[in-house]
């Protein structure tokens, strides 16, 4: 199951490479439009369209019975329930189409996440490294190696309740893509640190080897299995975005911009939704 979700997450990753070379709004628009056309195309051949198109065509005749027997409660109240009840079936026949699109959907967005959620560390910046043990772990024997570039600022705070934890503050000395070398025993794993300004790829959680975990953290290969380590986090900074101007979150931009390009492309599409 992990090796499906690596190889799901590489498609995706794939896919979108081209444009990684753009500005990140322009990169994110484009994602977007291809999205939003992707949903429509899903949409059209999972649902039935027909049942779709007579459903809506009966809502609105309720409605505009409504406008013309506005002055009859009896016919509005009948109207109204007829509405509701047709509503419900449309929601029904959209139901299986919105569950499949959700998982492309779903990859969608935790790509984009390493790409736009995160800002890169700068020079003479602070952060916190924290690995999350296994609930039967020892904190106390987890050490952690930084290399050039990166000053380990304090000890090592160590938390037992609820899970075992371990952190460090550490600053970074100038730019570049660092790798930290944590240890247990004889058990050594690794940490992207990324404070090189011209990579879009940042993993934030490194985690452990489930279907789930991978899937939501692609930047980074999971942690081996019988790894003393459940999680190994970097408190990176979240990333903000101007788009024309507006600044706002990606997500939301994403939801914008897919949303309008599949409104803009429904008719062409000649889809009903």
């Amino acid at each position: 199951m992990v090796l499906l979700a690596r190889k799901m997450n590489a498609v995706v990753a794939a896919l979108s490479s081209p444009f990684e070379k753009l500005p990140l709004a322009w990169g994110l628009l484009a994602i977007s439009v291809i999205t939003g056309a992707l949903m429509l195309i899903v949409f059209r051949y999972t649902s039935n369209q027909h049942k779709i198109k007579v459903v809506k065509n009966l809502i609105k005749a309720y409605i505009l019975e409504i406008r013309l027997y506005k002055d009859s409660p009896k016919v509005i109240l009948r109207a109204l329930g007829q509405i509701m009840r047709h509503n419900t079936i449309y929601l029904r026949h959209a139901l299986l189409p919105l569950l499949i699109m959700f998982v492309p959907v779903f990859l969608i967005l935790a790509n984009l996440n390493t790409k736009y959620n995160y800002r890169s560390l700068r020079p003479g910046e602070v952060f916190i490294l924290k690995a999350q043990l296994d609930k039967d772990a020892d904190p106390f024997k987890v050490t952690l190696e930084a290399p050039d570039g990166l000053t380990v600022e304090t000890p090592a705070v160590h938390i037992l309740n609820p899970s075992p934890e371990v952190a460090w503050r550490l600053k970074v000395d100038k730019v570049g893509v660092y790798e930290t070398r944590l240890m247990y025993s004889s058990e050594i794993v690794s940490k992207s640190i990324n404070a090189n300004n011209e990579s879009q790829i940042i993993s934030a959680s490194r985690v452990g080897s489930n279907f789930v975990s991978v899937l939501l953290h692609p930047a980074e290969n999971p942690l081996p299995p019988d790894s003393p380590f459940a999680s190994i986090k970097v408190s990176y900074a979240n990333s903000h975005h101007s788009f024309f101007g507006i600044r706002m979150h990606w997500l939301v931009a994403f939801f914008i911009f897919s949303l309008l390009s599949a409104l803009l492309l429904k008719k062409p599409f000649k889809v009903e939704f």
